[in-house]
């Protein structure tokens, strides 16, 4: 499947989800991914953005 991400964060946290998704995706826009990836990769990144949350 193809997804497209959008953040909502900001100050400190868009630097943290930045780094995260640059792994798995290519930016598109500021705060905006595009990327193929599998339901297996989804969820581990979906994991990944849990970690990292602060609120």
């Amino acid at each position: 499947m193809h997804i497209l991400l959008v953040s909502a964060c900001e100050k400190r946290a868009i630097k943290k989800t930045r780094a995260l998704l640059d792994s798995y995706a290519l930016r598109v826009g500021e705060k905006t991914w595009s990327t193929p990836i599998t339901q297996e990769a989804l969820t581990e990144l979906r994991t990944a953005l849990k970690k990292t949350a602060t609120r």
